[in-house]
């Protein structure tokens, strides 16, 4: 059996459609790491987000941004590593179509490692 939609009025079509809506933008939303890995934060906002993210993480619970950049650049020679101020020269973050969460990290070699992360952050 077939639903009449005209039975049921516009402003009941209508909430029905801003509801879809506003479900799906909610949906669509960037966390604050994906802000912050995309350029749309200032500088000091993002090592804020980043920090806060890989504290999330019970193996990075007191993780020091500020000091594992400084450690992480005597251990290259080569720019942009040797020279890196934040952390978006050796790691990126990206989202698929699903929202699942990946991480990746650069290396002055060339070489990229990654690992997805389970579940949206």
């Amino acid at each position: 059996m077939l639903m009449n939609l005209s039975s049921w009025g516009t402003g009941r079509a209508t909430l029905i459609l801003v509801a879809l809506l506003a479900g799906l933008t909610a949906s669509c939303a960037s966390s604050p790491v994906e802000k912050a890995f995309s350029g749309s934060m200032s500088k000091a906002d993002s090592a804020k987000s980043i920090t806060e993210y890989c504290q999330s993480c019970h193996l990075h619970r007191n993780f020091d941004g500020e000091k594992h950049v400084a450690e992480a650049r005597l251990k290259f020679n080569k720019d942009p590593f040797k020279t890196a101020t934040d952390c978006q020269t050796c790691h990126s973050y990206s989202t698929d179509f699903w929202g699942d969460g990946f991480r990746a990290t650069y290396y002055p070699d060339g070489k990229l490692t990654g690992e997805p992360q389970i579940g949206k952050k």
